[in-house]
């Protein structure tokens, strides 16, 4: 009698599926076709695609394969129903992939992004376009594709050429509607609430399309019209107190910290955004150094993360008030004095906050995400405590003298970065504290152990489809970093101060395969000459292709 038992056995341990994603499909695993992205292929971070799900799709052409999930995705106000079957597919891809890029990084504890936001897209057809847009380009890049602005369609793959044909065309018809609107609405002006949610839409939009100006241009606007409302904000927390529970509209404030915050980085660590530097040199009444940091028994971690995010804003924008001002030249004695005064400020709150992070952290257990984020707010306080220390002192022993203190930091940076590229997984739309804090480091100590420990630890954080905006930020040190170390002295190991480099000048080549970079000496030569030099740098390796005297 022949045994089959073994071979039933077999067929029930190893079933065939035949409904899945392509990826599932192929290596004939159960798939719970999740749309936009099945779990298998997101914990994975590769594309899911689904047979036949894109076959001649149109805005107006229905997919069968897609009619399951929107029956089962209908949102409050009939939002799906108003919904083509492309627009469902680019807006889930949104709420399933994107916003975890935006609100899910350690840059982001607040809830515009999950909750605001898609609230707001129940009541505004032009808001939920432009969301459209952004889930459809970044759709196009999670594909493997880069659209530049000037990019031609038909040099792209044929899929992904019609996700980026659809994201322009929302992008372009949410653009139109809404100058329609502030043409049509003179007696009766767009509420700030609702241009600052826009601001942040158009200009993520193009930070992922690559339209460096354009961003530019779109955040400068925008900080001209928040600025009171953030200094406003900002007083009302000048006194330490104990965090109440968090209005709706408190999400919105997050926002207009989260633009101030990042437009402040890109303007501090990039030449290629001169209206917001400007923009934010300017605001003179956003100096004011933030608030005290909550009593950690009374505040959840997310509610102390998110404080420190409004501190830490008040800080980078104090910096550039700084590095604008000493630019100009030698400082009057009541000018450095006010600077004095206000480095004190901002060094006594930050040990402040150093000291209850540090408490917090030695208190928490078994809540692994409480201690990720607290040992990550760790490191970015003592980058933001260094460098309000040093800030009217940028010399090369002043930062040497905490050399051991650096190194140290990085121990738990790099535990940091390891967890988050293993666990998480890690996408940078656009630049967050870690990230600034590793170049921070690496451009302002020139120890050569702890410069390029930092600049490899942020390379890492950086992936294919990170944005340029990011990628130009590394790439930039990196470029000062290469010209710098031509520079040092061999016998003292030191950087000569005409030997030191700012970034103050970039570009991106037409087709965005190379970053140009014009580097300036921080002082003269002996011959009395402010030096120059162009590095030319590679995106796909992050590394230098050139560098060569700039004329």
């Amino acid at each position: 009698m022949t045994d089959t038992s073994g071979a039933t056995r077999k067929k029930i341990l190893t079933p065939r599926t035949r409904t899945g994603c392509n990826r599932c499909r192929a290596a004939h695993v159960r798939c719970d076709e999740g749309k936009p992205v099945c779990i298998r292929c997101a914990k994975q971070r590769q594309p899911c695609t689904y047979r036949d799900c894109f076959r001649d799709y149109t805005p107006q052409k229905k997919p069968p394969s897609l009619a399951p999930a929107i029956a089962r995705s209908i949102s409050p106000g009939g939002l799906y129903e108003s919904l083509n079957p492309s627009s469902i597919l680019y807006y889930d891809f949104f709420k399933t992939v994107v916003v975890c890029q935006l609100s899910g990084q350690p840059d982001g504890p607040s809830g515009f992004w999950s909750n605001t936001l898609l609230r707001e897209c129940t009541l505004d057809s032009r808001v939920v376009d432009a969301v459209v847009a952004i889930g459809a380009l970044c759709r196009a890049r999670f594909d493997g594709v880069h659209p530049e602005p000037h990019h031609r369609l038909q040099q792209l793959g044929s899929l992904s050429c019609r996700h980026y044909y659809l994201a322009l065309q929302y992008y372009t018809r949410s653009l139109a509607d809404f100058r329609r609107r502030i043409e049509a609405d003179t007696c009766c002006p767009i509420p700030p609430r609702t241009l600052l949610i826009f601001t942040m839409l158009f200009s993520i939009f193009e930070i992922l399309h690559g339209n460096t100006n354009a961003c530019d241009n779109l955040i400068a606007n925008g900080l001209r019209m928040f600025s009171n409302q953030l200094y406003m904000l900002t007083m009302k927390k000048q006194q330490p107190h104990k965090t109440a529970p968090k209005p709706l509209d408190d999400e919105i404030h997050d926002a207009e910290f989260f633009l101030a915050r990042t437009a402040t980085w890109s303007a501090i660590f990039s030449p290629m955004y001169p209206r917001s530097r400007v923009t934010i040199a300017s605001m003179t009444n956003l100096y004011r150094l933030g608030s005290f940091p909550p009593d950690r028994k009374a505040a959840s971690v997310q509610d102390f993360w998110r404080m420190w995010w409004h501190f830490v804003t008040m800080a980078v924008i104090w910096h550039l008030r700084v590095r604008s001002i000493t630019a100009q030249g030698p400082l009057e004695d009541s000018v450095y004095s006010e600077l004095q005064q206000e480095q004190q400020m901002l060094l006594e709150r930050t040990q402040l906050w150093a000291n209850e992070t540090q408490g917090r952290l030695d208190e928490v257990s078994n809540d692994q995400r409480a201690k990720h984020v607290l040992a990550m707010l760790v490191f970015e306080i003592r980058i933001c405590y260094w460098s309000g220390y040093y800030a009217l002192d940028p010399s090369e022993t002043a930062w040497q003298s905490c050399k051991q203190d650096c190194i140290h930091i990085l121990d738990r940076a790099q535990e940091t970065v390891d967890e988050l590229l293993l666990n998480d997984g890690y996408e940078l739309i656009v630049s967050d504290g870690l990230l600034i804090g590793l170049l921070q480091l690496a451009r302002e100590c020139r120890d050569s152990t702890v410069r390029f420990r930092s600049l490899e630890l942020s390379k890492r954080l950086i992936t294919t489809n990170s944005t340029w905006h990011v990628k130009s930020f590394v790439m930039g040190t990196t470029a000062c970093l290469a010209a710098e170390e031509m520079g040092r002295d061999p016998d003292t190991g030191h950087i000569p101060m005409p030997h030191r480099y700012d970034w103050t000048d970039g570009f991106w080549n037409d087709d965005f395969t190379e970053l140009h970079t014009i580097l300036t000496s921080k002082g003269k030569n002996q011959y009395g000459i402010i030096k120059q030099k162009h590095v030319v740098l590679c995106p796909k390796t992050l590394g230098v292709v050139y560098i060569s005297d700039y004329c």
